[in-house]
C-alpha cells in the first residue's frame, strides 16, 4: 500500500493551534481537495472534529479508540488501532492511503511514507502542534510557489517529495 502524507506547515513546522489551521489559503485547500478526491484518507479523531464533517467523495478512515465518535460521524469508518487499519485496507484492497493529520498520525506514518505533499507557509504562527520533517531523506519532484494576494495573506509553496 502506498502511503502519502499531505500536510501544511509554517516555517517552524507548526501545523495547528487549538485544533485549527492558523492560516487560510484557498489555493492550498483546492490542491488538497484535488489530490485526495476519490481516495481513502486517514486522520485522527481530533482532525475529524476540527474539520467538523466527513469529507465528501473520499473514504474517511479515522483512528480512534472511542466509539462515541461513530454516532456523530456515521459516514466515517472508525478504526481502533493500526492493526485494524491495516486489516481494513487489506480486506478492502486499498492500495493508496492519504494521511491528513494530526501530528501523532503523521509522526507514526512518516517512516513508512512513500511520498509527501508539503505546503510550506512562508511565515511563523502561534502553534501548539508541530511536525518535525527531516527532508534530507526526500527528493523534491515538484515545487510550485504562490505569492500573497487578496485571497492569500502569505506566500507559500506546494511541493511533492518522494523518498530518496
Amino acid at each position: 500500500m502506498k502511503i502519502s502524507i499531505i500536510v501544511a506547515t509554517d516555517l517552524e513546522g507548526g501545523i495547528g493551534y487549538e485544533n485549527k489551521l492558523p492560516w487560510h489559503l484557498p489555493e492550498d485547500l483546492k490542491f488538497f481537495k484535488k489530490t485526495t478526491l476519490n481516495n481513502p484518507i486517514l486522520m485522527g479523531r481530533k482532525t475529524l472534529e476540527s474539520i467538523g464533517k466527513v469529507l465528501p467523495n473520499r473514504l474517511n478512515l479515522v483512528l480512534s479508540g472511542g466509539n462515541e465518535i461513530q454516532f456523530k460521524y456515521p459516514d466515517a469508518i472508525i478504526l481502533p488501532s493500526i492493526d485494524a487499519l491495516y486489516g481494513y485496507c487489506k480486506t478492502n484492497s486499498i492500495n493508496q492511503l492519504f494521511i491528513i493529520g494530526g501530528a501523532s498520525i503523521y509522526n507514526f506514518f512518516l517512516p513508512f511514507a512513500d511520498e509527501i505533499y508539503l505546503t510550506k507557509v512562508h511565515n511563523t504562527f502561534k502553534t501548539d502542534v508541530k511536525l518535525n520533517l527531516d527532508l534530507e531523506k526526500w527528493h523534491c519532484l515538484t515545487k510550485q510557489h504562490f505569492i500573497a494576494d487578496t485571497k492569500h495573506q502569505h506566500n507559500f509553496d506546494i511541493s511533492h517529495y518522494i523518498k530518496k
